[in-house]
């Protein structure tokens, strides 16, 4: 079965379902954006990882689905990341207010089969995930 008939199936049971597709423009990502009440687009901190964002923010327009770009791989308070969240805002989607940094703490929980909420090494990188899911949730209230 396809994209759409799994997410209304697990619309029917649950109050969020995140659908995790491939970084690309394919065959599982139309269904997935037709039935998304948001679309969460992480994009690194650098100007390639930028432009490569552009197809999936289109195909989400054509597809009326709301699109928010989530900063990912940050390093705050660097003229990169201000210039890539100023150029973020201009390509006609929301952008986080939470940018998740780069953190070893990150690939040490994925390596461990883990979220990084889930381990209790890195109280900076469980802070950020837990603010960007408030921020997630707050976009319903």
């Amino acid at each position: 079965m396809g994209a759409s008939y799994e997410s209304e199936k697990l619309k029917k049971r649950f109050d969020f379902v995140l659908i995790d597709t491939p970084p690309k423009i394919d065959s599982d990502l139309r269904p997935a954006l037709r039935v998304a009440d948001l679309v969460m687009v992480p994009v690194a901190i650098s100007h390639v990882d930028l432009w490569a964002t552009e197809g999936v923010l289109d195909l989400a327009r054509r597809e009326k689905a709301e699109a928010m770009i989530v900063l990912n791989r940050t390093r705050p308070n660097t003229r990169l990341a201000a210039e890539i969240a100023g150029k973020a805002s201009e390509m006609g989607a929301g952008v986080a207010q939470v940018q998740i940094a780069n953190r070893v703490a990150y690939a040490e929980a994925l390596g461990l089969g883990m979220a990084a909420s889930e381990s209790s090494r890195n109280a900076a990188a469980k802070a950020e995930v837990a603010a960007l899911v408030t921020e997630l949730l707050s976009h319903w209230d």
